[in-house]
């Protein structure tokens, strides 16, 4: 007699389990049309969108109105419609702690709120070409990584990063115009005239809000750029390949905790124009050190010994290891809701590996 550990079924039982009942609620693509983000690149459409990320408000745009503010620290962005007789679509960049507004002050001397108005616009990325267009600009969002977005704008291309010491803007073949909310009172320390034109590579602004910004335009071609200052906008006589760049220098509308000396600031920004990031990563190497590494890219025509410049929180200052870095104490920026931001410039030229390395302190890896 034999025994089959699996006996056949029955001739009449059934050869497979019954189907499972039918969903209780249909799956349908309705709330894309609720909370579906915009302006994305196809290949940006097939990977996971990030919902909490700093710049995450530009996911939300839906180009009819100018966009909320993403906070990079120490810049603030916003998407822009054009202005009807003042500049086209772009992105404004603007520099906000004079304009702070703290509420009363709580039990530990500390105000209990305060308040930055995001609407204001020191400056606008644009071009000529977006002039008198109607509807939203033409943004896309290419990409996202640990630091920061790369954003498209007809022939504009960015990449916004914490921390970013100049607001880069990349231009092909565009006419490009740089406006501002402001009136720009002096061009290189002489009075702006309307109708004058100037023909540098970096031009240093004086706005009537106090604040002191410095431009760089870095053509393709190599050379000056010539601008023509009219209407309160700065704008190439001709078209334009190569890059833009614009940096915060000082303010007398406030008075700064520590003096910082103009001229000094300059000269860094002078050192380390051209060179910046295209993309970020940080890279854990185990559990006492971890490491930036930057994508770097310089700009034809900038100084052929210019190093990568950007900012650190305080929290970064007794982590970072100065054989990466070298502390600029002569510039210090504020973030809009974590303090203070110290100028680092990499240690090595922007070609040979270039990464920030840190080492966590032993009493913080240990738990």
């Amino acid at each position: 007699m034999s025994y089959s550990l699996f006996p056949p079924a029955p001739p009449h039982a059934p050869s497979g389990s019954a189907p499972p009942p039918p969903p209780a609620f249909r799956s349908t693509g309705d709330l894309q049309r609720l909370i579906s983000p915009h302006f994305l690149s196809p290949e940006a459409l097939l990977r996971p969108i990030p919902t909490n990320e700093w710049w995450g408000n530009l996911l939300a745009w839906d180009g009819q109105r100018d966009s909320d503010a993403i906070f990079a620290g120490p810049y603030t962005y916003k998407l822009v419609q054009g202005q009807s007789g003042t500049i086209g679509s772009g992105l404004s960049v603007s520099y906000l702690p004079q304009y702070r507004t703290d509420g009363p002050i709580n039990d530990n001397g500390a105000p209990r709120f305060y308040f930055y108005p995001p609407t204001i616009k020191n400056w606008v990325f644009s071009a000529v070409e977006l002039q008198g267009q109607s509807g939203p600009p033409p943004l896309t969002i290419q990409a996202w990584d640990d630091m920061g977005v790369h954003l498209a704008m007809a022939g504009m291309r960015t990449y916004l990063a914490l921390g970013s010491a100049f607001t880069t803007v990349e231009y092909q073949d565009m006419q490009v115009q740089l406006g501002t909310e402001h009136s720009i009172v002096a061009i290189n320390g002489a009075p702006a005239r309307e109708g004058h034109q100037v023909n540098e590579i970096s031009f240093v602004i004086s706005l009537n809000n106090g604040q002191q910004w410095v431009l760089y335009f870095f053509s393709s071609a190599g050379g000056n750029t010539s601008l023509v200052f009219e209407g309160n906008r700065l704008t190439t006589t001709s078209k334009f390949t190569g890059v833009v760049q614009a940096s915060f220098v000082s303010t007398s509308a406030v008075q700064m905790a520590v003096p910082q000396d103009d001229h000094k600031i300059l000269q860094l920004y002078h050192a380390s124009a051209g060179v910046y990031p295209r993309g970020a990563s940080v890279q854990t190497l185990n559990s006492e050190s971890f490491v930036f590494n930057w994508q770097l890219a310089t700009a034809a025509g900038s100084n052929p010994g210019a190093r990568f410049l950007h900012f650190a929180l305080t929290h970064l200052q007794g982590m970072l290891d100065p054989s990466t870095v070298e502390a600029k104490h002569e510039l210090v920026l504020q973030s809009h809701t974590h303090g203070p931001l110290f100028a680092y410039m990499l240690s090595t030229p922007p070609n040979s590996n270039p990464t920030w390395l840190c080492h966590v302190p032993q009493a913080e890896s240990q738990g």
